[in-house]
């Protein structure tokens, strides 16, 4: 009789404890589906932003393959420039240097 007591008490605990596991299970997945849900959210609005880029970067390449003489002659007139500004400043150091004056 002793025994059959026992083995009631434990399964009387073994029941509770279950129920008890279970209920945090069942709390533990609801944030997991909460998490990823939101992770959801998140990579469809990051993909959505990469999409528009991709979008952006295409119009970008057709516009320079487009005006690509147009920069080039922009960088040619502009490599102009800065040749003669440092043609300029070297011709006036030589001149201080060597005590010419033009």
């Amino acid at each position: 009789m002793n025994s059959l007591i026992h083995a009631d008490i434990f399964f009387f605990i073994t029941t509770i404890a279950l129920i008890a596991f279970s209920i945090i299970g069942v709390v533990a997945l609801i944030y997991i589906i909460k998490i990823l849900v939101d992770a959801r959210f998140i990579v469809r609005a990051f993909r959505g932003e990469v999409e528009g880029i991709i979008v952006d970067i295409k119009d970008f390449r057709s516009k320079v393959k487009e005006g690509g003489a147009k920069f080039r002659l922009f960088a040619d007139l502009f490599k102009k420039i800065i040749t003669k500004t440092r043609k300029t400043r070297t011709t006036t150091r030589n001149r201080k240097e060597h005590g010419t004056t033009e």
